[in-house]
Order: structure tokens, then sequence, then C-alpha cells
């Protein structure tokens, strides 16, 4: 029982309630809007949001961050300087922070975006 329990802890942690987690993959529940912190020591960050809705990531400093929100009405994803950082945005409303070097790619509805310092943004 105290095994179970913990597992609900841990599996929980790193995801609000509108979302399926493992570890630090994360499947946001469709119709609803999500916002996820990845936790450290879990791994890379794997997120795909639901679309139509809104999304808000916190990655972890050091993991590798991959988030899916090409759909949504809004995207705002925190990199924390990882050293890979993926963001597959909407063609508008998606900020990314704390994103710089090649491994940042932030991807506009299939453009790149635009970068001014460690901040890209669509479009």
């Amino acid at each position: 029982m105290k095994s179970f329990l913990l597992f609900c802890v841990v599996a929980v942690a790193g995801c609000n309630t509108n979302t399926e987690c493992s570890g630090n993959s994360c499947v946001c529940t469709a119709g609803q809007s999500c916002g996820i912190t990845c936790n450290s020591g879990g791994g890379a960050c794997d997120v795909q949001c639901a679309p139509n809705e809104a999304c808000n990531v916190g990655c972890t400093a050091g993991q590798p961050c991959y988030v899916e929100c090409s759909g949504t009405t809004s995207c705002m994803v925190g990199c924390l300087n990882a050293a890979d950082c993926h963001v597959t945005c909407p063609s508008n409303n998606c900020t990314v922070t704390n994103c710089s070097g090649a491994g940042c790619i932030v991807e506009c509805n299939g453009a790149n975006g635009t970068a001014s310092g460690t901040t890209v943004t669509c479009p």
C-alpha cells in the first residue's frame, strides 16, 4: 500500500490534475488547459498539450525539454536554458523563454520563431 501511495504522489508531482503523466512525460487532457512543471531528476520533459486550449510548461534546467503545442490557443514554455529545448508552436500566441544556442528549436506552424535574446516568440 505504501508503494502505491508513493507512486501516486510521484506520478502527479510534475503535473496538474488535467494531465496523464509518467515521470516527466505528460499528455494534457482534451478539452482542458494545462500547466506542467517538470521535476528535477525526472528525465526529459516531454509534454503534449491539448488542442484548442492554453498550455504552460516549465522545463527543468539540465534536462532536455520537448513540447508539442501547435494546436493550442496559447503556449508559454520556460526552457530554463536546457541543452535541448524543442517547441512546436501555433502560428501565434507562443512564447519560449530562456532558450538559446543550437539546441533551442522553436517552430511556429512550420516557420522559425523570432528570437530576441533568450526569448523566442511566434510570429
